[in-house]
C-alpha cells in the first residue's frame, strides 16, 4: 500500500469559518466541501482514526454544541468518512441535508435513500 505523505486535514491551510479551536485535541470549522460544521481531530497522534473514548465523547459534545447553535435541535452527526478515509473528522448536518451532487435526484433515488440512512 502506498504511504500517504500529505493530508489536508493535518495541514488545514484553508479555513472558511472557525467555530472552536480552544481545545488542542480538535478544531471545529466549516468543511470546504459541504460548507457545514466539521470537527477535525488534531490531538496525538494527529493523523488517525482511533482516539480514546473520552476524547471522542468530548469532541462529539463540542460539535453538538456548535450544531445546536447553527441548526437548533434538527440535526445529526455524520461520522462517515466520505473523502478522507484515514483522518478522523465528523460533520454536523441539518436534518434533510443531502450532498450537492444528489440534489437534482428524486427522493426515491437509491443514492438519495442510501444517504438518508445515515441519519441518527
Amino acid at each position: 500500500m502506498e504511504e500517504r505523505n500529505w493530508c489536508e486535514l493535518c495541514e488545514l491551510k484553508t479555513r472558511l469559518k472557525t467555530y472552536q479551536d480552544s481545545d488542542p485535541r480538535w478544531i471545529i470549522i466549516d468543511c470546504m466541501r459541504c460548507l457545514l460544521p466539521m470537527a477535525v481531530w488534531r490531538g496525538i497522534p494527529r493523523h488517525t482514526m482511533q482516539v480514546e473514548d473520552e476524547d471522542a465523547k468530548d469532541m462529539e459534545k463540542a460539535l453538538r454544541d456548535v450544531a445546536e447553535a447553527q441548526f437548533g435541535k434538527d440535526y445529526y452527526i455524520d461520522k462517515v468518512q466520505n473523502q478522507i478515509f484515514d483522518h478522523l473528522h465528523w460533520h454536523a448536518r441539518p436534518s434533510g441535508w443531502i450532498p450537492f451532487g444528489l440534489r437534482d435526484k428524486k427522493e426515491n433515488d437509491p443514492k438519495v435513500l442510501k444517504w438518508q440512512e445515515r441519519k441518527q
